[in-house]
């Protein structure tokens, strides 16, 4: 409520009034998965053009996403479940992106619910817990795209995992197959439709622009200092002919092909850029506190990071903490990046933790550590560059069990839980 004292201009950022546009009108569209759509849709049907209702209905699912972290830290020790929860609870992650028209908050339930599937499925594999597991991911796809590459990853994972717990192998990657099957197959509607209407094969069209416009941009001011800005500017005009190109060509065919110039910049700029410009973003995402995406924070006038000058990343973060342009921003933007360190302290004490528990043989700690552990290196990669708050945050679910770790008392053998029901 405090957000929205700002009216609905409060509870928008960045496409979010791009998501309502689409939302409203029902227009045919290429860019977006479509269940973000179908959520806010649902919503203008029942309740009207607000965006007040999607977020609060945000806020209750965010809820529900702490249960599920709370339940996720269980499965590893009964006595993380409340300070995970607790955690949660008061993630500045979780709480600014519940009140923002965007993917995450439902990004982040969906990852929380595949995370906790998959460890469950860890415990007592079933055919019945690979069917949860697909279907969590295959609705976590059609939220954001960008985790395609998990869902057809999934059965090394799971393969890997039984291999660890000493589970039958066989069984395990035919259910890690069926899983992935379930997941591919959910999406199938959307692609087909899209071929249908479009005449091109894919999700999403957006990713082409994203890789030329975003992955490029931010490599090259890596290599040379370029700003973003410029680094676009000289794209646009470089590849005018394939960003704008004859209106007859499908939107997936054009983005093919952004992508595939995008690829021939980088590797044209080299190896020790793209490791730099990727080393930064994961830096950025991991350390940049998500308070000043609050509307409060956002409100106040400023430069924002992207505009900031600078000889290197290094001196643009510097002067963006340390020389803002608006004192009280600054202030704000120093104090919750020192406590995001803090937070980072405690989780890389708990990661200690779970290292040495499966050091001393606890398989499970082993098995469901090296999933939380590829999670997390799965979204900072696929992310890239690109840097924000908003871009860990499907990060959080596994970020908060290490931070329940950290935190709690070192555990007992008698603490540790029972294996749960399987799914």
């Amino acid at each position: 409520m405090l957000v929205f004292g700002w009216g609905d201009a409060g509870l928008l950022i960045n496409d979010s009034q791009e998501y309502l546009s689409l939302a409203a009108s029902g227009a045919e569209q290429t860019q977006f998965t479509p269940l973000y759509l179908l959520f806010l849709s649902a919503h203008m049907t029942i309740f009207g053009a607000s965006p007040l209702w999607p977020v609060l209905s945000q806020c209750g699912l965010d809820a529900i996403t702490c249960v599920t972290i709370a339940a996720l830290a269980s499965t590893l020790d009964r006595r993380l479940a409340i300070p995970a929860g607790l955690a949660a609870a008061v993630n500045p992650v979780q709480i600014v992106m519940a009140t923002l028209v965007l993917t995450e908050t439902l990004f982040i339930f969906f990852a929380a619910l595949a995370l906790l599937a998959n460890a469950r499925w860890l415990r007592a594999p079933s055919w019945r817990g690979a069917v949860v597991i697909g279907i969590v991911l295959g609705l976590g796809v059609l939220t954001r795209a960008m985790l395609l590459p998990w869902l057809i990853g999934l059965p090394v994972f799971m393969l890997i995992g039984a291999v660890i717990m000493r589970h039958r192998a066989r069984q395990a990657l035919g259910q890690g197959v069926a899983a992935a099957l379930i997941g591919v197959a959910m999406l199938s509607p959307v692609v087909f439709d899209n071929h249908a209407r479009h005449g091109g094969w894919g999700l999403s069209a957006q990713g082409g622009a994203h890789a030329l416009l975003w992955l490029v941009p931010l490599a090259m001011e890596a290599a040379d200092g370029t700003p973003h800005g410029e680094g676009a500017r000289q794209m646009n005009e470089q590849f005018a002919d394939i960003i704008n190109p004859d209106p007859s060509i499908d939107p997936f065919t054009r983005s093919r092909a952004m992508s595939r110039a995008a690829f021939e910049v980088l590797v044209e700029l080299g190896q020790v850029p793209i490791a730099k410009a990727w080393g930064y973003g994961a830096a950025i995402n991991l350390f940049s506190p998500a308070v000043i995406l609050a509307t409060p924070v956002r409100a106040l006038p400023r430069t924002g990071f992207y505009a900031t000058p600078g000889d290197s990343k290094v001196d643009k973060v510097i002067g963006f903490l340390l020389r803002n342009d608006n004192r009280l921003y600054g202030w704000v933007l120093v104090i919750a990046t020192a406590a995001t360190m803090v937070w980072r302290v405690v989780q890389l004490r708990g990661l200690w933790r779970g290292l040495r528990r499966a050091i001393a043989g606890d398989r499970f700690a082993l098995a469901l550590g090296l999933i939380l552990v590829a999670w997390i290196g799965f979204i900072l990669a696929i992310n890239g560059p690109v840097a924000s708050a908003k871009y860990r945050a499907p990060i959080e679910p596994a970020m908060i069990v290490l931070f329940a770790l950290g935190w709690s008392r070192r555990p007992s053998a008698a603490a540790l839980t029972k294996p749960p029901r399987p799914l």
